[in-house]
């Protein structure tokens, strides 16, 4: 199948081991006895899975009956296939972080309408970020508008209950039963 990264980086990826003193640049699939004594290559490191080809049930069958195979250890998450599925999952995050360092869309190999979209999605982003961050400030500050809303209504409604209990007493002396007795006997008593 395709491969992530070209002979040329995976040559230098495995140079960066530690355990690695020489790299063979283009060896074959199969090794044999001869190939081994040409390059005093003392041991074959891959994983233990065996890998059928067409004339073998296991490739690396020869250097494991020797005693010379080393098999590796896959790590979760390490793998190439997990690292493929991690980039195709986030393959749009990738994208807009790729553009936003610099590199163009022609780089990445995308076209025009798709670097639109990666920027119009991360402008979506990040504008829901600013309206969760600052709904949390304007939901507070809403808080403290209603809470002296409540006090400013609860000392009108006080200034009108004591306004309308004045109101009534006034009438009450104006036009009240006893007021009105008195202003008929004033009236008589006055002729």
């Amino acid at each position: 199948g395709k491969t992530v990264m070209t002979d040329k980086e995976r040559y230098e990826s495995v140079r960066h081991c530690k355990w690695v003193d020489e790299v063979v640049e283009s060896a074959p699939w199969f090794v044999d006895q001869n190939f081994l004594d040409k390059h005093q290559i003392d041991y074959v490191a891959h994983d233990d899975i065996p890998y059928k080809s067409v004339d073998s049930d296991d490739v690396y069958a020869f250097v494991k009956n020797t005693g010379r195979f080393l098999p590796t250890e896959r790590t979760d998450g390490v793998s190439t296939s997990d690292l493929i599925t991690r980039i195709v999952k986030d393959y749009d995050q990738y994208l807009r972080r790729n553009l936003e360092r610099g590199v163009t869309a022609k780089e990445l190999g995308i076209g025009f309408f798709k670097e639109q979209e990666v920027k119009l999605k991360k402008s979506a982003q990040d504008i829901r970020a600013s309206i969760r961050q600052n709904w949390h400030g304007t939901k507070d500050e809403l808080k403290n508008e209603i809470s002296v809303l409540r006090n400013d209504l609860r000392q009108t409604m006080n200034m009108w209950e004591d306004k309308s209990q004045e109101f009534v007493r006034d009438f009450s002396k104006l036009f009240g039963a006893d007021s009105m007795v008195n202003k008929i006997f004033r009236r008589r008593g006055g002729r």
